[in-house]
């Protein structure tokens, strides 16, 4: 009588690697006062030596230096420090402007110094703030890098919250 053998053939195939996380999100570390804070880095267009601003109206929010010339355009110039009500950033040819990217319009954000370029995975935000009111929608959230303490601000909504790009037509007719 014949018997039926049982022949166990096993397909190996590699395992998927399930991930989780999305990949690290690049972002640029500049400080104020003594505090971190980080943007998008694909916002980031430039960052310039600070330059003598050019006057704006007196109608525009104090956190508004003034106005520059980038690529043949004038484009606001931001004062974080006083944006985030931390006293006035003392300038000198060393002061950093970053020139953001938003909704088509640049944007100069001065800021004390420029540290670094990071990446920061998800698993890194150590809180959310939903706590502090609309009126700081923008700082989104905290994370610890190499011991390092950064507050991650979406520059977008910081933006469009200031309606900074709606003055931006005022900025340029004066």
């Amino acid at each position: 009588m014949l018997q039926a053998k049982h022949i166990n053939r096993q397909i190996k195939r590699p395992i998927p690697k399930v991930d989780d996380e999305p990949p690290a999100r690049k972002f640029l570390a500049f400080t104020l006062s003594l505090e971190e804070f980080c943007i998008d880095l694909s916002l980031v267009q430039d960052i310039l030596d600070f330059e003598v601003l050019d006057a704006i109206p007196k109608s525009m929010p104090d956190f508004v230096s003034g106005q520059l010339s980038f690529r043949g355009e004038m484009i606001p110039a931001i004062d974080m420090r006083t944006l985030f009500n931390i006293g006035s950033t003392t300038v000198d040819a060393y002061t950093p402007i970053i020139v953001v990217l938003v909704k088509d319009h640049y944007v100069g954000l001065i800021v004390d110094c420029i540290i670094d370029e990071i990446q920061i995975s998800s698993s890194q935000i150590k809180s959310i703030f939903t706590s502090l009111g609309s009126d700081f929608d923008f700082m989104i959230a905290s994370s610890v890098v190499e011991n390092r303490k950064i507050v991650i601000i979406d520059v977008e909504k910081l933006i469009l919250t200031q309606e900074i790009i709606s003055q931006k037509e005022t900025i340029a007719c004066h």
